[in-house]
């Protein structure tokens, strides 16, 4: 996901007919979207993509090999940036730049598709009834909004793993010129959309490889997390980091900016800050990055009137306390931290007809607790955040002169 070799041929596409496909199939123009990987592989005669008869997920391939048929969900081809999400058709235009026809892909079908029929071999391997349906499902974001009960309008699921989310359902497509954030199909009156951030607990894993050599010693030692016991350093520092801000883009960023070339900075270092403060100040920019997000998600899909936060950033306690304080809203918190999986369930269960409807989940996810805001800490937030959301937009043509120069010292 993280190939940033199409940089140029996204930066080609943006500047010409990007922002038409973009309002087709609602994918933001990056180099981590397969379309752009596509042009990428045909304009340097990439051998795999000359020789390909067809283009297909890991999933997509796994349906081939157990039914022998090429299906895909409306979300996965959603993502894939070749999809027209009002028309749930292959783009034309979109495969036009990527030189690829509509019968190297899969047919695209809803997320209550089953499919039946394992070989007898295979239901054997499997220790499952060779009839036993499986149900096609959606994509990770999907299911995640699903199983935390975010599907009503004004509910907002704030997913943070490796990287992070903020994601709302629809009820119909909203694309715009600005171009901040994807809306995806799932079903045919339904839509996700959200924007996806690629530094969420990355962050923090680099914060402790980093500066946590010591806390990773206690940790090995007493059997403890070093997580922990940064978390804890952390904790003794005032919202806010005494003025210090972290800028988490290590690893480029997508929304809302969707800039490759977009780097990590810490601002306002001074010689009062010491290490605490900068852990304080990563786990806050990663908020701060979900916050913009958010901002530009509430421009299209209204103001949110619930938050629920799943993946592993939601066993950490502080950083909800930084969501609900930065959002000012309570934050909602299930007991399984393991959204997508809930949502696979329900998927199945009401393609077969076991339940009455996908937001009735909602009666059924046992929440664990609700954060709630500090009225003083969002108030200093939200005055951080001017300067923030201010940052990006300064140091843009420098992150790209440095992105170049990195890029030509990894070459040499």
């Amino acid at each position: 996901m993280a190939d940033g070799r199409s940089v140029d041929q996204t930066n080609r596409l943006k500047e010409t007919i990007g922002k038409d496909i973009f309002l087709q199939t609602g994918t933001p123009i990056h180099p981590m979207s397969p379309l752009t990987k596509l042009i990428w592989m045909k304009e340097t005669g990439y051998q795999p993509y000359i020789n390909a008869a067809k283009f297909i997920s890991i999933k997509e391939y796994l349906l081939l090999k157990w039914f022998g048929t090429y299906i895909v969900d409306y979300a996965v081809a959603s993502a894939s940036g070749l999809f027209n999400i009002h028309t749930f058709q292959w783009e034309d235009t979109a495969l036009a730049a990527a030189g690829i026809s509509s019968d190297q892909l899969s047919k695209p079908v809803p997320s209550t598709e089953i499919c039946q029929g394992l070989e007898v071999e295979l239901a054997d391997k499997l220790n499952l009834p060779q009839d036993i349906p499986f149900v096609i499902g959606s994509s990770d974001g999907p299911l995640a909004n699903l199983g935390i009960g975010a599907i009503n309008p004004g509910d907002v699921a704030l997913t943070i793993g490796t990287s992070g989310a903020i994601r709302q359902m629809a009820s119909k497509p909203e694309t715009d010129e600005l171009q901040e954030i994807f809306c995806y199909g799932v079903t045919e009156n339904l839509w996700i959309m959200g924007g996806p951030t690629n530094n969420g607990g990355i962050v923090f894993q680099w914060l402790k490889d980093v500066l946590g050599e010591k806390e990773v010693e206690q940790a090995l030692a007493n059997g403890t997390s070093a997580y922990d016991l940064l978390t804890n350093h952390a904790k003794g520092v005032k919202p806010g980091a005494e003025g210090l801000l972290f800028l988490p883009f290590l690893n480029g960023e997508r929304a809302p900016y969707w800039d490759a070339n977009a780097r990590g900075s810490f601002i306002g270092l001074t010689l009062s800050h010491k290490k605490e403060h900068m852990i304080r100040a990563g786990l806050e920019g990663v908020i701060f990055s979900m916050y913009s997000i958010g901002q530009a998600l509430e421009r299209l899909a209204g103001e949110p009137t619930q938050i629920f936060a799943s993946g592993g950033f939601a066993r950490s306690p502080l950083w909800l306390q930084i969501v609900a304080d930065m959002f000012g809203q309570d934050v909602h918190v299930p007991v399984s931290h393991q959204s997508s999986a809930w949502g696979a369930a329900w998927f199945g269960l009401y393609a077969l007809g076991e339940v009455p409807s996908l937001s009735a989940i909602k009666e059924h996810i046992p929440m664990s607790s609700t954060i709630v805001p500090n009225a003083n800490h969002h108030a200093l937030y939200q005055e951080l955040y001017q300067t923030y959301s201010e940052l990006y937009f300064s140091l843009k043509p420098h992150f790209q002169t440095l992105a170049a120069f990195q890029r030509g010292s990894s070459v040499k």
